[in-house]
């Protein structure tokens, strides 16, 4: 499985709609944003992982393992 990327813009209060497989695009896509909102933030945000239920539930990592805990990492 392979990560993809997802363009987010906090000040729309909507959740992303369009899946891009590459950062290019995605980047590309930021800036279009970003000049059609100016002064706004157009986050690129990066799925590395997927939860499923598939008894019991598991998390498949894009990169193959799971990224090293960090101690700023709280819930």
């Amino acid at each position: 499985m392979k990560s993809y990327y997802y363009c987010y813009r906090p000040a729309g209060f909507t959740a992303p709609q369009v899946k891009h497989e590459c950062f290019t695009t995605a980047k590309t896509e930021a800036e279009r944003l970003a000049a059609k909102y100016p002064g706004e933030s157009i986050e690129i945000l990066q799925c590395i992982a997927v939860s499923k239920i598939v008894a019991p539930a598991i998390t498949v990592f894009m990169t193959g393992c799971e990224p090293a805990n960090e101690a700023t990492d709280k819930f």
